[in-house]
């Protein structure tokens, strides 16, 4: 089990940056723009 500490500024604002750079998929879950790549490009290659 990871011991929780509170996150420094820093942590903060890359974790809100991250946050932002997230995409909504059509399936409304939330992924970072290399898991919509490959979540994306999955599909294609389903076809």
């Amino acid at each position: 089990m990871e011991e929780f500490k509170i996150p420094s500024q820093e942590d903060k604002q890359s974790a809100q940056e991250t946050v932002n750079s997230l995409i909504q998929g059509p399936d409304g879950i939330m992924r970072t723009p290399e898991q919509e790549k490959d979540r994306i490009e999955g599909i294609q290659n389903e076809r």
